[in-house]
């Protein structure tokens, strides 16, 4: 596996009359990488991407030209690191509301009292979970969603929007989740 990144800031300051006549200050960033595909074993299972867990963010602060600012981040893990650092639900949680963001679903917001989510989110992310149960888990989620004709939405906007409450109450009671 490749991972890379490079960032390039610029600020370019032009003076006419010994006296500032523009400035601009620039950021550009670049993130690639390459995950080959893995081989099972010798049998006919099917083949799979190593486990990747990243997030890049860029933060940019500009209420006022004082306070005004520019944070970047990004964070990397693989392997038994990336399925330990997305199994804690703090992190899954942040992932997902991320997704539901870049995809911009309308809903309704959950209800205060709605804790549907919770419960099926506990339940998926169980750290006592091997891989595989974990897997399964949320295999027999996705099930229960095509079975209620919900099999292309997303597991953000099933878990995250009110409109969905009454599924959620079903895909609980299917899975016996507690």
């Amino acid at each position: 596996m490749v991972f890379g990144t490079g960032t390039h800031w610029g600020l370019e300051a032009t003076y006419r009359s010994q006296a500032l006549a523009s400035l601009s200050l620039g950021y550009k960033r670049a993130e690639t990488s390459y995950i080959p595909l893995m081989k099972q074993g010798e049998n006919d299972a099917a083949d799979f991407y190593a486990s990747v867990l990243a997030a890049i963010n860029l933060d940019a602060q500009t209420s006022s030209f004082k306070d005004a600012g520019l944070n970047t981040s990004s964070f990397f893990a693989t392997g038994d690191a990336a399925k330990q650092v997305a199994a804690r639900p703090d992190i899954y949680t942040a992932f997902q509301q991320e997704a539901q963001n870049a995809i911009q679903v309308e809903c309704d917001e959950l209800d205060a009292t709605d804790k549907t989510d919770d419960r099926i989110r506990a339940w998926l992310t169980d750290r006592a979970l091997t891989d595989d149960q974990a897997n399964q888990r949320r295999d027999q989620l996705r099930d229960s969603m095509k079975n209620m004709r919900l099999g292309d939405l997303l597991f953000t906007s099933f878990l995250g929007c009110g409109d969905y409450k009454k599924q959620r109450m079903l895909a609980i009671k299917d899975n016996n989740i507690p």
